[in-house]
């Protein structure tokens, strides 16, 4: 007989219409996952009434035990190859964020590398990130048109240089919640209802890499429909492609983490149903993690951290339009550092805070 083989596996993401109603994929909504692949797992409590039976024995479960559902999605961050085009697995980053925005536009002049003014202003703001060429930087304020840049492009961008960029920036209520297939030989399997409350941004085997891990209604495995023929289009980015910005400062990282926490929870499931009717919006935890070489420069950092002051960071990946991504955690305060000082050179391990008032916390962009 023939054996199912994981490294055939195809894995797409939709956005639903109805909460927990499988909506069928289309060929772009296919994106490559690491190995060994996503879980999606729905257990059925079984409950059982403890009656007496006339001896040590117990009578069988009972039907209608609640479904409760889990999910986790390991996969590459692969920028789609073109600027201003959304990257493959686009519904994974608007679920875990929030919301989509396309910003396309013109550099109309630049007074500086920090100071520009776009020939439109459509849909950035404070947070957002802008990309010309093969730099992206955060825009720190916005004044009719002229955006001033929170951490400067390397150089003063040219008159009618292209700004790109796919911002996925914080927002609530939830947009809608995802079916997500995965189509594998003997046991294709869809999880509805699917909301992703925790991403994990980190380097694995020198990779950039995310960790989604979440929650779901049901793992369905009958009435799945024909599998599209899928398309790719994204890019993995390596880490010797990075630059790291501490408080507007090129930094040398040797490893960083980023982490947003959600804190979704599917609702109590009420009388009458197996499964949950919705899910609830918990307390957005953002936090980071990132280790550096103890220097002249670097030692700074600890007295930073004492002090509690507010330190941005800003992190892009790729050199390559159309293959960049980039984190910005615009409010962020440090802890006091840990000291390893097994290698040879001393490094000091340091995790941070971020924080905001309005959803501010964190953007992710694609360029």
């Amino acid at each position: 007989m023939p054996y199912s083989q994981s490294r055939m596996e195809h894995v797409y993401a939709v956005e639903e219409v109805t909460f927990g109603v499988a909506q069928p994929p289309t060929a772009t909504d296919a994106f490559r996952v690491a190995n060994p692949g996503p879980t999606m797992k729905a257990d059925q409590a079984s409950v059982r009434a403890n009656e007496k039976t006339g001896s040590r024995s117990q009578s069988p479960s009972l039907r209608c035990g609640s479904i409760a559902g889990t999910i986790t999605v390991p996969l590459f961050v692969e920028p789609s190859g073109t600027p201003g085009t959304p990257p493959d697995g686009k519904a994974l980053y608007k679920n875990l964020m929030g919301k989509e925005t396309i910003i396309s536009t013109t550099v109309t002049s630049a007074a500086s590398a920090s100071s520009i003014t776009l020939a439109s202003a459509t849909g950035v703001k404070a947070g957002t990130i802008l990309g010309i060429g093969a730099d992206m930087r955060p825009v720190g304020s916005i004044a009719g048109n002229v955006a001033t840049m929170a951490v400067p492009f390397p150089s003063t961008p040219a008159g009618a240089s292209a700004v790109k960029a796919v911002n996925y920036e914080l927002q609530d209520p939830l947009p809608s919640t995802l079916s997500v297939y995965s189509y594998i030989q003997q046991w294709p399997h869809v999880s509805v209802g699917s909301v992703f409350n925790q991403g994990v941004f980190s380097f694995v085997d020198e990779v950039l890499h995310l960790e989604l891990t979440g929650i779901d209604t049901d793992v369905l495995d009958t009435a799945i429909p024909a599998e599209p023929t899928p398309v790719y289009s994204g890019f993995p980015l390596a880490r010797g492609c990075g630059k790291v910005f501490i408080a507007g400062v090129a930094a040398s990282v040797l490893e960083f983490t980023v982490t947003i926490n959600n804190g979704d929870e599917a609702r109590q499931i009420p009388v009458g149903s197996q499964t949950t009717s919705g899910i609830s919006r918990g307390l957005r935890v953002v936090t980071d993690t990132f280790t550096v070489y103890l220097t002249d420069v670097t030692k700074d950092y600890y007295a930073i951290a004492k002090a509690r002051t507010n330190q941005p960071l800003f992190v892009q990946i790729g050199d390559i339009a159309g293959k960049l991504f980039s984190i910005w955690l615009p409010q962020r305060t440090l802890k006091t550092p840990d000291l390893d000082k097994t290698p040879p050179e001393i490094q000091m391990q340091f995790a941070g805070e971020a924080y905001g008032y309005a959803a501010e916390e964190m953007v992710i962009a694609f360029g």
